[in-house]
């Protein structure tokens, strides 16, 4: 690819990120797997747009009321999770916070949380680092196994099997998770 194509692949890449998160991030370890992204690339990427979504839902949560943050509509609906995420931060936050990384729909509430509560912020970062870390060769493992079974014979087919299949892992285990944390932690 020319130099200009590939910045413009690494700006696409980088904007589906911040939009898409997790499923954008299980097709582009595919795209390792192939040896068509680098990972380490791809690395940079992924930990760059997490940290930065993760900094900005937590300075959110420490400059602004609960009631002001229960009210934006993409939280609305995770009314139960904010009660039972302010009533067991207190007593295990650093848990709470790498627990919710890799349960479904926990991780804005718990993060907006951990600003609410002052986690500090090295901590914070350290914890959220690691989780992205985590998924991320989690990831990279599930996408070279479906690459390995699936073949290239026929690319674009291999490829739009192992992104759903990538995706459909990615979204079971964190839901399996997030019913663990449920019935274990917030119970």
């Amino acid at each position: 690819m020319p130099d200009s194509e590939s910045f413009a692949f690494l700006v696409s890449l980088t904007a589906a990120l911040f939009v898409g998160g997790m499923p954008v991030l299980a097709g582009a370890t595919y795209l390792v797997a192939t040896g068509t992204l680098s990972i380490l690339t791809l690395f940079i990427i992924s930990v760059a747009t997490t940290l930065i979504w993760d900094t900005a839902w937590y300075f959110l949560g420490r400059l602004m009321p609960l009631e002001k943050i229960r009210a934006f509509p993409i939280l609305k609906g995770a009314g139960r999770l904010w009660d039972k995420a302010l009533h067991l931060y207190g007593k295990q936050q650093y848990l709470v916070l790498f627990a919710s990384r890799f349960a479904y729909g926990t991780n804005n509430v718990v993060v907006i949380v951990s600003g609410m509560h002052r986690m500090g912020y090295p901590a914070f970062i350290s914890i959220s680092f690691a989780s992205i870390t985590i998924w991320f060769f989690v990831l990279i493992f599930l996408s070279r196994y479906f690459h390995h079974y699936i073949g290239t014979e026929s690319y674009p087919f291999s490829l739009a099997i192992a992104v759903v299949c990538l995706i459909a892992a990615a979204m079971a285990a964190r839901y399996g998770i997030k019913r663990i944390i449920d019935r274990y932690l917030l119970s």
